[in-house]
């Protein structure tokens, strides 16, 4: 009998693409911000005990790779699939040995810049802070222009200030895009360390819940599209691929069709049209699809060509 494979979702098509744009907001705020990337195993297991990933498993890659013995303070952000009954794409932020709590207000406003370049607006942001701690946070929201509510939450990560943002939708649904604060006890409990421990996290699928439609998903276009129909017309579609794409030119190389095919499944720029005679006198024919304007240049030329009208 066949052991069943646990695995992890699958993620195509259209959802896909909106991963992806999430991800490079994602990526765009961590060089902003100045965090560097981190992946944990998707899952672990020893003795049949399963080590969940996330933001747990950043917490314990501090302690077990001796990060806490950096000289600078370690920042770190990731995103991929938690390894739980209800598998999520977390992503999240990390920020360890800040030993001015003050920082926290800036991981706060980096969980709110984030979800705002993500196309939200009217965002209901919750805050408890221990009450000794209230003067100094509550400063530095001001100063970084952060509205929030006070209120009593629970956290099973992070304790003395905790945070969390919400969307409601149209149906009126309360939707928890990010929960964040002090999670220096948790790294302590885990490992005895005593680091302030400052960060958030998320759910793409949450996010995904309330940015559906406000997305600014760029269609993905082609510089060049070159067509053959003979093994001749192939073997130089092959070559002037590889010549394109090794000088950064977005190339793909397909049988000869119809222009109307390529307009709807290849968007591009332009269109080679590889023939027999054309590589006898080593020229190209060029169609650019957006005037529908041809040229003929030079194969040697056609790099300059491309750079020039680009």
């Amino acid at each position: 009998m066949k052991k069943k494979i646990t695995s992890t979702i699958d993620i195509y098509g259209h959802l896909a693409k909106e991963y992806e744009y999430l991800s490079r907001i994602l990526a765009s705020f961590a060089e902003i911000y100045n965090y560097d990337y981190s992946a944990s195993a998707i899952f672990e297991e020893n003795e049949n005990i399963v080590r969940k990933n996330g933001i747990m498993g950043r917490i314990r890659g501090y302690y077990e790779y001796h990060l806490n013995e950096e000289e600078i303070p370690t920042k770190m952000y990731y995103h991929e699939v938690t390894y739980q009954k209800t598998q999520k794409n977390e992503y999240g932020f990390l920020s360890f040995q800040q030993k001015d709590l003050s920082y926290l207000a800036e991981i706060m406003s980096l969980a709110v810049r984030f979800l705002e370049a993500c196309g939200l607006r009217d965002l209901t942001i919750q805050l408890d802070v221990l009450e000794s701690l209230r003067p100094i946070i509550y400063n530095d929201l001001d100063v970084l222009d952060i509205n929030y509510e006070e209120k009593k939450l629970h956290s099973d990560f992070c304790q003395d200030i905790v945070f969390q943002i919400y969307k409601t939708t149209e149906k009126e649904e309360k939707i928890l895009l990010i929960e964040g604060g002090n999670m220096t006890s948790l790294l302590e409990n885990l490992s005895s360390l005593t680091t302030p421990c400052y960060g958030f996290f998320g759910y793409f699928e949450n996010l995904l819940e309330v940015v559906q439609g406000n997305l600014s998903l760029e269609e993905k276009t082609l510089d060049v599209v070159i067509t053959y129909q003979t093994n001749l017309e192939k073997e130089k579609s092959l070559y002037l691929t590889q010549e394109l794409r090794l000088n950064g030119f977005k190339t793909e190389n397909i049988e000869r069709c119809e222009k109307s095919f390529i307009k709807k499944y290849y968007p591009t720029k332009y269109v080679i049209s590889i023939k027999e005679k054309e590589i006898e006198n080593n020229e190209i024919i060029l169609t650019d699809l957006y005037t529908n304007e041809k040229k003929t240049v030079k194969e040697m030329d056609l790099i300059q060509y491309l750079d020039i009208n680009f």
